[in-house]
């Protein structure tokens, strides 16, 4: 795992801005692109931000294939020492992510849906979220749809104020001075 220090927000602007010429490219005219960011007093985080985008990206591919008309939706929200990532749609293909997510014979998979570029996007989701040491699941979309999510651990950055105490502390070797002011 590469962790790297970057803002959840700039992760999902990026994914947006591309995810929005994906669909321009592809003619979706009608299918919305939604996101919804979070306010947060975790700005900056350390997470494999690559890895991260590139489970986005293959999560995306299937919602924009699967949707037709309607919207697709990404975000995220933090919980406990994890951040949850998601790609909502509005598509009719719950029931083949489901079983492409959580099949143990894909080649069974691949013959019922015939579908192998759904399959690659949801076997390179699943395999990267492990590599990250997270869980990756469905959850339907009511009225229709499919939601996958994704949660993955993250580290947070220390404050500058936090690393410089520690590294004064490690300099005196323990020992405590204190500092008056001469006004």
């Amino acid at each position: 795992v590469n962790y790297k220090k970057c803002s959840i927000n700039s992760i999902i602007d990026n994914s947006f801005s591309e995810f929005r010429e994906a669909m321009t490219l592809e003619n979706k005219e009608g299918v919305a692109l939604l996101t919804e960011e979070q306010l947060t007093d975790k700005s900056d985080i350390l997470i494999d931000h690559s890895r991260v985008t590139r489970v986005l990206q293959s999560l995306f591919q299937n919602a924009l294939n699967n949707t037709k008309s309607g919207y697709i939706k990404i975000g995220y929200y933090f919980n406990d020492r994890n951040v949850t990532f998601y790609v909502l749609d509005s598509g009719q293909d719950y029931n083949k992510s489901r079983e492409f997510l959580y099949t143990e014979d894909m080649d069974k998979s691949l013959t019922k849906y015939f579908d192998t570029a759904t399959a690659i996007n949801i076997i390179i989701a699943k395999k990267s979220v492990q590599i990250l040491g997270g869980k990756i699941w469905l959850d339907s979309n009511y009225p229709s749809g499919t939601g996958v999510y994704f949660s993955v651990p993250f580290k947070e950055v220390e404050s500058k104020d936090i690393l410089t105490k520690k590294m004064m502390q490690k300099q005196l070797c323990g020992h405590e001075f204190h500092l008056h002011s001469s006004n």
